[in-house]
């Protein structure tokens, strides 16, 4: 399934409802506030702790997705362990991110 990698959960919110190469079931990733989800529908939904901006499913729900919260869950955590660091610094290099002033 297709990935897609954003700064922001909210532009892979809004991204989500505009772009045509984004479709239901396609993978969405944001590294840098380790959020990953997936398109169900037009709405993009979390699978991880973290939501952002994206929908969640409730608890009392989740089983009817488990199958898919445990790919992306899986997906994502080979990303973050092997590909994150090259796409951030492709963001960086961009201006689409900025390290968090600590």
């Amino acid at each position: 399934m297709p990935i897609h990698v954003f700064a922001s959960s909210g532009e892979a919110y809004d991204q989500s409802q505009v772009r045509d190469d984004i479709n239901d079931g396609d993978l969405l990733f944001v590294p840098s506030e380790r959020v990953a989800g997936w398109l169900e529908g037009a709405l993009p939904v979390a699978a991880t702790d973290n939501d952002g901006d994206f929908h969640t499913i409730k608890v009392t729900d989740r089983h009817l997705y488990g199958q898919q919260f445990a790919e992306v869950r899986e997906s994502f955590a080979r990303y973050m362990n092997e590909d994150w660091a090259w796409d951030l610094n492709a963001l960086y290099d961009h201006n689409l991110w900025q390290p968090a002033g600590l």
